[in-house]
């Protein structure tokens, strides 16, 4: 049909897709030929580990060893099940022997310093109840026992002193500065196990040039006396180095410092005093043909016994030398004479190195004499 009209002696032909054309088949996938990777080999373990923890804990150490050693020969025939296997327990043995062995060695540490500490602790008991003293008390004898008594003294300013001996088997120490602190002179009885000698006492003082003594007396009889500057002590060991201590009552020459050795006169000796100082007047022997203070008329021993004190021993030295000795000396009485007299006598001091004499004299009512007045009845 043209220009609109139909063309019935023409059918049309019916149109649809095309044909698809066939594809040829896909040539099938050539699979090339290759070679397997072999299999990695296990680890072979390190022996460190077991070796530190055989040195902390050697019988756990010793197997993690062992089968440490296994792994390795695991690991290198490629048994890796085997060496991996052995490994674990090497390495769990190894933590129980780093354990234990950790564990012992701090045992050991604590146990050591607990033990250390009780041998200190038992050693500082041994020293305190070796060195363990009581204070002094007579309460504390139990059987027979020695009276000791101590004299001591000082020519000027303060001492102290201490003491110590045994009583009832107890060590007794008496070390009190402030009780045990003195002017001039003290005296103290104590009592010691008879028959025991490790009394001892010391003194001492801070004074510049002072001079201390002490003397020591047991039941009645002198064991021990010295004389020294600044300090010194007396023990009953000390009659073993001087047998005559005992048998005398005055200090010997070799215990008496030179400062402090008493000046001995006989009756007749004509003497001129030096000085006159704590330590009593001092005094010199001179020519009776010279000007001299006095002659000695009579030297009288007080016994031993702790110092009377200067009022008595003076009152006892004017009645001594006023009395017989005078008559005896100048011819007529003391109250008949137109002479004077006067006396030396201990002071503390001296009397506690051992000057026990008193020395009279007699001399010219006024200045100086001259020649000796011995029977001169005047």
């Amino acid at each position: 049909m043209e220009n609109g009209i139909d063309n019935p002696g023409e059918q049309p032909q019916a149109t649809g897709p095309e044909p698809t054309p066939e594809l040829a088949p896909a040539p099938a996938p050539v699979v090339e030929p290759h070679m397997s990777a072999p299999a990695p080999a296990a680890p072979r373990p390190s022996l460190v580990f077991p070796i530190i923890a055989t040195v902390l804990c050697w019988p756990v150490g010793l197997f993690a060893i062992l089968k440490t050693v296994s792994a390795r020969k695991a690991a290198d025939a490629l048994d890796t099940v085997t060496a991996a296997k052995n490994a674990r327990t090497a390495k769990t043995l190894s933590i129980v022997a780093t354990c234990l062995g950790a564990l012992g060695w701090l045992l050991s540490i604590v146990l050591l310093v607990i033990s250390v500490n009780l041998a200190a602790s038992q050693f500082d008991s041994s020293i305190s109840d070796d060195d363990e003293t009581v204070a002094y008390s007579a309460s504390l004898a139990d059987g027979p026992t020695n009276e000791v008594v101590f004299r001591l003294a000082v020519d000027k300013g303060t001492a102290t002193y201490s003491f110590s001996g045994t009583l009832g088997d107890t060590e007794f120490e008496n070390t009190d500065e402030s009780k045990n602190k003195f002017e001039k002179s003290v005296s103290k009885t104590v009592l010691v196990d008879k028959d025991n000698t490790d009394f001892s006492v010391h003194v001492s003082t801070l004074e510049t040039g002072a001079t201390v003594s002490c003397e020591l007396e047991v039941d009645g009889v002198v064991v021990a006396k010295d004389s020294s500057k600044i300090s010194t002590f007396c023990n009953m060991y000390m009659d073993d180095e001087d047998d005559t201590a005992a048998d005398d009552s005055t200090a010997s020459d070799a215990t008496v410092p030179d400062a402090f050795k008493t000046e001995t006169f006989a009756v007749g000796d004509c003497i001129n005093t030096v000085t006159t100082d704590d330590k009593g007047t001092r005094a010199e022997k001179v020519d009776c043909a010279t000007a001299h203070d006095g002659q000695v008329s009579h030297v009288e021993t007080l016994p031993k016994a702790d110092y009377p004190g200067e009022e008595a021993i003076s009152a006892q030295a004017n009645t001594v030398c006023t009395g017989d000795s005078f008559t005896s000396f100048v011819g007529i009485p003391f109250s008949d004479s137109n002479l004077s007299g006067s006396f030396l006598y201990p002071k503390e001091f001296n009397w506690m190195v051992g000057d026990r004499q008193i020395t009279c004299m007699v001399h010219e009512a006024e200045g100086k004499t001259t020649g000796s007045l011995q029977g001169a009845a005047r």
